[in-house]
């Protein structure tokens, strides 16, 4: 399954979030009650998150979903010149 655009926006944002407060990928997988490997595959665009486990990402790394949403609309408006 190929990710949108979007998807890919969000799921960067997360990966950026996550590194920058030095948050390992075991603790999201944990609360997220998956493997490492899933992890892995979301933070490289190659698995989407749902909705709720996207809310669960978030709220691991204390960010709010609809600002982590915001941003990678504005990223992928940017990139396309969609304004």
């Amino acid at each position: 399954m190929e990710l949108n655009i979007l998807d890919i926006a969000i799921t960067t944002l997360l990966r950026d979030k996550r590194k920058k407060l030095c948050v390992p990928m075991l603790e999201i997988a944990r609360c997220l009650d998956k493997t490492h490997g899933f992890i892995g595959l979301v933070e490289s665009g190659k698995r989407s998150l749902s909705v709720g486990e996207l809310e669960i990402y978030c709220n691991v790394l204390c960010v709010k979903m609809e600002d982590v949403i915001a941003e990678a609309k504005k990223k992928v408006m940017f990139q396309f010149d969609l304004t």
